[in-house]
């Protein structure tokens, strides 16, 4: 058994009803969360709302909660976001706003560039449900395919050879619409 580490810790205390190191563990888990969240919802607003209900969840599930290892956190975390993100949106898909496209344009004034990332968004949404959320928290949330397959409840393997299709039917997509 490896040494407690700090998140170890501070899901602990939690867990014992302190707020404010509450807040600490959110603050070090949020962005990467928000990243995922983000790239599946239709506006910052609804990420927002979303990024709520998941965080109160985890505050509410901490007294049945067992830190194993920060990735197995990461999971429970994720798995929690996706239901939220479902339940949000019922079975609708996230699609890009005119906000999106906005913020796009104000952190980069190339046209070009906004009309490239206008067209890998749509091309993204032309995927099924679990390739678009293996490509989310790959690419927008950074994870590790074993992180990656914890988080769905799929093999590994499985994860990478569905990614590896998705990345070919991007490019299919993108390039030959």
């Amino acid at each position: 058994m490896g040494p407690i580490s700090t998140l170890e810790i501070l899901v602990a205390e939690s867990a014992k009803g302190n707020t404010l190191v509450f807040k600490d563990l959110y603050d070090r888990l949020a962005d990467r969360i928000f990243s995922y969240v983000r790239s599946r919802s239709r506006s910052r607003e609804d990420a927002l709302d979303i990024m709520q209900e998941v965080f109160v969840d985890f505050w509410k599930s901490l007294g049945t909660f067992k830190y194993v290892s920060e990735p197995k956190l990461y999971g429970f975390l994720y798995a929690i976001a996706i239901g939220r993100i479902s339940k949000h949106y019922r079975s609708s898909r996230p699609q890009t706003s005119i906000e999106d496209v906005e913020d796009v344009l104000a952190d980069n004034s190339d046209i070009a560039f906004a009309a490239e990332a206008s067209r890998a968004a749509e091309s993204l949404r032309r995927l099924g449900d679990t390739d678009q959320k293996i490509i989310s928290l790959r690419y927008y949330s950074g994870m590790q395919f074993t992180e990656i397959a914890e988080v769905l409840g799929k093999n590994e393997s499985t994860v990478k050879v569905r990614h590896h299709r998705a990345i070919n039917k991007l490019q299919r997509i993108f390039h030959h619409g």
